[in-house]
């Protein structure tokens, strides 16, 4: 993606879990390489509006109270939030599990950033 990029904010501190500095990293390294092994494996059209679009990567939601995995603001055309933080978390910090579900998350934005989609739409569609 040399257009757009993945972007990671390590420094949001509305913490959750405990994690090492290094263990930040190695978890925002890992989401980065699927959300890009992601991309590598859309259908041409797809994927060169992935490219595109911006994909940011967050520990968590900055806003209080707010427990999601990812956001896309179709008002703003984007970019896609990623939260892998409350992801990690949510999958128990099992890390397989987290990075299937950071795979589901960004194709579920996608489809809205890409398909124009609906919350409803999307969840028809199994994202």
């Amino acid at each position: 993606m040399e257009d757009k990029a993945i972007v990671t904010s390590r420094k949001n501190k509305n913490v959750m879990i405990e994690l090492t500095d290094e263990e930040w990293d190695g978890l925002f390294d890992k989401a980065e390489e699927t959300i890009q092994q992601v991309i590598s494996e859309l259908p041409e059209p797809v994927k060169n509006k992935a490219e595109s679009i911006d994909c940011k990567l967050d520990r968590y939601c900055p806003k209080e109270n707010w427990k999601v995995l990812g956001m896309y603001f179709s008002w703003t055309s984007g970019p896609i939030f990623v939260y892998v933080g409350q992801i990690y978390e949510d999958s128990r910090k099992n890390m397989e599990e987290a990075m299937k579900s950071v795979r589901q998350v960004y194709l579920h934005e996608l489809a809205h950033a890409v398909g124009n989609l609906e919350e409803y739409e999307v969840k028809e569609r199994g994202l």
